[in-house]
């Protein structure tokens, strides 16, 4: 079985050590679970909305505390000093989201049947649908549309 998570910092017990002055002890978490990979910055102070954390995901800062699901390919940055890794993986199985959309869409078609089976094609007559579109929009689109 692989392994849950993984602690990235400068102790010894870390599981990935970096060295740096910015570096914390235990300075960011990656852990897979529910199918996914995530990323937590365990530095900073989480009961400050703005601390910094030095620690970057795709060029942003993460937030303290907060776990960050890590998309195939993200690049994680760690410290100021450009400690970096990228992380190269590929999703397998299913999401649970994706599966619960997929189901409720299905329950919606099944609800009305009149749907199943039909072709969706643009309206008959376009300029009437653009002009009803036209005639709910707000006051300045109507100027600048002149109405």
């Amino acid at each position: 079985m692989p392994r849950a998570s993984l602690i990235i910092g400068s102790s010894e017990d870390a599981d990935l050590q970096l060295q740096g002055s910015d570096i914390a002890a235990t300075h960011a978490k990656l852990e897979y679970k529910g199918g996914r990979l995530y990323c937590t910055a365990l530095g900073g102070d989480p009961d400050l909305l703005l601390s910094p954390t030095a620690c970057w995901m795709g060029g942003v800062e993460l937030r303290p505390g907060v776990s960050y699901m890590v998309a195939p390919g993200t690049h994680i940055a760690i410290g100021s000093q450009g400690n970096s890794i990228t992380c190269a993986f590929e999703e397998t199985g299913s999401s649970a989201m994706a599966e619960m959309l997929l189901k409720a869409s299905k329950a919606r078609l099944a609800s009305r049947p009149a749907l199943l089976g039909t072709t969706a094609r643009p309206p008959a007559r376009p300029w009437n649908y653009l002009q009803g579109l036209a005639a709910s929009a707000s006051k300045e689109v109507q100027d600048k549309l002149g109405m």
